[in-house]
């Protein structure tokens, strides 16, 4: 059975620049699995000025280390989430996975977005933008390589030419 929800459409636009950004959490009304089964949870970002971006996580063991990087960007000194460093939970269970990130919903975070290239299955070549969830107690020449070159360059773009060509 269909059942008609036009909330559910998200009402921004979603982020296509690279650069720093600081939004709040939103957790989905819908779970999704992978092709595989495992849950997949996509927290979704939005700026002060209604851009979106979405981040998946999913409860495998080898992408668990997602979740200890938006614990650390939502709250580095442990004052907001109710999980204590060296706590140690069975997220085999997909209940666990879900009611933890539930719990990050309506939280602010420091987050960047880079443009990668990928090629598309016709061929051409398409852009998809990167979300890191950071610590606000970094900087952004803490991030990888690739990201801080790309932020850099979209950041030189927005700012214009140093001098006026004759």
């Amino acid at each position: 059975m269909f059942k008609v929800d036009r909330n559910a459409v998200s009402k921004g636009t979603f982020i296509k620049t690279a650069g720093i950004y600081s939004g709040t959490i939103a957790f989905p009304k819908t779970i999704e699995c992978t092709p595989k089964g495992d849950t997949k949870v996509s927290l979704q970002y939005t700026t002060e000025n209604g851009e979106t971006a979405q981040d998946d996580f999913i409860n495998i063991e080898k992408m668990w280390f997602k979740l200890n990087v938006l614990l650390a960007a939502v709250d580095p000194d442990g004052t907001k989430i109710t999980v204590g460093d060296g706590q140690v939970m069975d997220l085999t269970k997909g209940q666990e996975f879900i009611s933890f990130l539930k719990q990050f919903d309506g939280h602010t975070l420091k987050f960047a977005v880079w443009p990668e290239k990928f090629q598309k299955q016709d061929g051409t070549q398409g852009t998809a933008y990167r979300v890191k969830p950071m610590d606000p107690r970094k900087t952004t020449a803490q991030l990888p390589p690739v990201a801080r070159d790309a932020i850099k360059a979209a950041q030189l773009a927005a700012e214009g030419p140093d001098e006026v060509p004759f």
